[in-house]
């Protein structure tokens, strides 16, 4: 009788155990299928957001996170409207972790199939440049490529700037205004933009700012106001705090002239040092037999792409003759897209396996360069005359 309880017991110990594996296994296969539709309805829209086609921005936020290779080319896209990416709930992330894994596991190894533009990995010397028409930027000097700030997000900013130059005026000056600031482009064909966040042009190192606003962006402070340049004036744009020397202590219209043409000078000189130095690390770069081309082909699909993200609004708001030529250039500029996709991989693939197995070396100390010498001493002799 014992024998017979006993077997019985292990009878339904074993149907238990089996019911369990089952549902396990069965949970698991579910989990994994939510985990692979996800993951391709994420790539379906940034599939569609890469041929500037309606999409689902606010899914594709929500769900790219759980993938990393699919989160860096959301990020990689450079959407312009701005969305909160929040990390999903730890409790979702410990139930979906191994069918997660999983996807993410095989979406890095099939990288050429899925991924529909070539990665931005760029170095810090490629270049980009700014809104169409492309045209007539081809013949101004490079610069790093930059990240445009993000304008649907300004928040009034109330955090203290720190100066990065002494204004002109002594803190103990009457006329001292804590509040009021003006400031001098540094940066090498520094990238402006619109209210709105449109890359208009790019301007050169000793423009003059005159400060109206300062807001501040996901990725900064940035400044609006007018700005007066060798090239005209621009009114009412924003310029990056990165790209500017300011000064505090009173407003643009309160400066003499000696004061602004001081200021000028001084900053054109610091814009020549950069960009002498970006010319230095440049050269050094293209050791590597790839670099120039993989810099010079995604130079051009970044040109390609900001011409098209200027281009969609104008398209989905015109009609008749506008409309049609409109059209007709995004689909030129999307077959050249799906040209150079291929053509940048293979060139940075190549640039990076050649890396891998050659030497190039220390780049040289630009601080040493007689070109940077010869800037350094020329700023010295002017802040030494500010001082007589």
């Amino acid at each position: 009788m014992q024998d017979s309880s006993s077997s019985l017991n292990k009878i339904i110990m074993n149907r238990i155990v089996k019911h369990t594996l089952y549902t396990l296994l069965a949970l698991f296969v579910l989990l994994s299928g939510i985990a692979i539709y996800r993951a391709w309805v994420v790539i379906t829209h940034l599939q569609k957001a890469s041929d500037y086609e309606p999409f689902n921005l606010a899914l594709t936020a929500a769900w790219s996170p759980h993938y990393p290779p699919l989160y860096r080319m959301f990020q990689d896209l450079n959407l312009d409207d701005a969305i909160h990416v929040s990390r999903p709930p730890a409790m979702e992330r410990l139930i979906m972790s191994v069918p997660n894994m999983l996807v993410n596991f095989g979406l890095r190894r099939t990288t050429n199939i899925w991924h529909p533009n070539p990665p931005l990995d760029e170095p810090t010397t490629t270049t980009q440049s700014p809104s169409p028409p492309p045209e007539t930027q081809e013949s101004r000097p490079p610069t790093t490529t930059p990240s445009p700030p993000d304008m649907n997000i300004w928040e009034d900013a109330t955090a203290e700037i720190h100066m990065q130059a002494e204004p002109d005026t002594a803190t103990d000056d009457a006329d001292f205004d804590p509040d009021a600031k003006w400031a001098t482009v540094t940066a090498p064909a520094a990238p402006i933009y619109s209210t709105d966040g449109q890359r208009q042009d790019r301007i050169l190192p000793g423009s003059v700012f005159e400060i109206r606003d300062q807001r501040t962006a996901q990725n900064g402070i940035v400044y609006v106001g007018d700005v007066h340049t060798p090239e005209g004036q621009f009114e009412n744009i924003v310029i990056r705090e990165q790209d500017l020397q300011l000064y505090r202590g009173k407003n643009l219209r309160e400066t003499t002239r000696a004061e602004r043409e001081r200021a000028s000078e001084k900053a054109r000189i610091q814009g020549a040092i950069t960009a002498r130095k970006q010319e230095i690390e440049t050269e050094h770069e293209n050791q590597n037999p790839y670099q120039e081309r993989y810099v010079t082909s995604l130079r051009r699909y970044q040109r390609l792409r900001e011409e098209a993200r200027f281009l969609r609004p104008i398209y989905e708001e015109s009609s008749g003759t506008q409309r049609v030529n409109t059209g007709s250039r995004l689909r030129e500029i999307r077959q050249e897209l799906q040209t150079l996709t291929p053509s940048i991989r293979e060139l940075q693939q190549r640039r990076d396996i050649w890396r891998e197995n050659n030497e190039i070396g220390t780049a040289p100390d630009p601080e040493q360069d007689p070109q940077v010498m010869a800037l350094r001493r020329e700023l010295a002799a002017l802040e030494n005359n500010e001082n007589d």
